[in-house]
Parts: C-alpha cells; sequence; structure tokens
C-alpha cells in the first residue's frame, strides 16, 4: 500500500525556545508531517532569543515554559518589548495550571502539553490567522485615523461653516459634527453646538 504524501503547504518560519535539541526536533516534525516546509532556528537563552527574533520575520514562536536560566515569561516579555505580535504558544512538558493561567494573562497564545502534540498545528494555524487578523484591524483603523486626520485638516481650511447633522426623527436634529469656523459666523464653538 502506498503512502500518501501530505499536501505541501506554504512556508513556514517557526522560532523554537527550547533547550533539549531532541525536543526542537519533535516540535519540527510535527510541522512537517502537516506538510509544511519549515524552517526553523532553535534559541535556549535571552541573548540568543533576542537576536533570532531581530533577524527575520517570524510566523510564530514556540517556547518551552522552562530552561537554566530562561523560561517562557521572560522570552514573552522580550517579544512584546520588541513589539512584535507573533503567536506565542508555550509547549512544556509539566506544567501547574495557575502558572499556565499566568502565562496566558501575560500574554501568551496558548499552552500545550508535550504529550498532547497533536493539538500544537491546529494551535499554530489558528494563532496564526487570529494574528493576521488583529494586523489587518490595526491598518483599518490607521487608514480611518489618517483619513479623518485629512478630513479634518480640509474642513479647518474651508470659510464658512462645515457640519453634519443627525435626525434621530419627530423634526429634531443633533449636530454630528460642527467646523472651526463656526465660532467666526455665529460666536459659538463648536463644542457647544455639538453638545
Amino acid at each position: 500500500m502506498a503512502q500518501v504524501q501530505p499536501h505541501k503547504k506554504s512556508p513556514l518560519n517557526i522560532l523554537i525556545i527550547e533547550d533539549s535539541e531532541d525536543d526542537a526536533l519533535l516540535l519540527a516534525g510535527c510541522f512537517k508531517r502537516a506538510g509544511y516546509a519549515l524552517e526553523f532556528q532553535r534559541v535556549e537563552n535571552a541573548k540568543t532569543t533576542r537576536e533570532a527574533m531581530l533577524s527575520r520575520r517570524w510566523d510564530a514562536i514556540l517556547s518551552d515554559h522552562s530552561m537554566p536560566g530562561f523560561n517562557a515569561l521572560a522570552a514573552l516579555a522580550l517579544m512584546q518589548e520588541l513589539r512584535l505580535d507573533l503567536p506565542f504558544i508555550i509547549v512544556s512538558g509539566v506544567i501547574e495550571e495557575e502558572t499556565a493561567i499566568a502565562a496566558m494573562r501575560a500574554g501568551a497564545h496558548d499552552y500545550l502539553s508535550k504529550d498532547r502534540l497533536d493539538r500544537l498545528v491546529p494551535a499554530v494555524e489558528r494563532e496564526m490567522r487570529e494574528s493576521k487578523n488583529r494586523a489587518e484591524r490595526r491598518t483599518a483603523l490607521d487608514t480611518v485615523k489618517d483619513n479623518e486626520a485629512r478630513f479634518r485638516a480640509l474642513v479647518s481650511n474651508i470659510p464658512g461653516m462645515v457640519f453634519q447633522l443627525l435626525s434621530p426623527g419627530q423634526g429634531s436634529y443633533r449636530f454630528l459634527y460642527v467646523s472651526e469656523g463656526t465660532e467666526a459666523l455665529f460666536g459659538r464653538t463648536p463644542g457647544e453646538l455639538v453638545a
């Protein structure tokens, strides 16, 4: 019976923070078996983690919870200090529930036990989608802010009054926006009219 090769998926760049090379290879194997063309780098201390985080664009970070002289919470804090928005998943042998909860509150996206690696690839895929959605929301929000700033700059240079009204019904109106030119025309500030 012929073995079916998994469908090749897009390349994946994973930073693995792990003091055991065998465990790092075990994690990498999960992605290769799922059909990913995987590139990964293993690091195990603060210095090499910082250098690696800055060296390239990673799709996700996997971290053991506790290593000699370094741990997942320190790696997570380093990622946040560098303002990287990446899926950060803790993969550890044994960790108490309270510690896992504290890690999630600190910003880790998931916690997996090394004896449940069947959840690893789906967790990374889910968190990569969430990271992409966050980036798209940030871009959309930045676009809205830029457009609003351009609108306000344009309107503030128009002589006279520019306004936007809301009609809640029954012949009543409420100002939603009033330009600065209002004060010169009516002696009332935009804030007074909007209020």
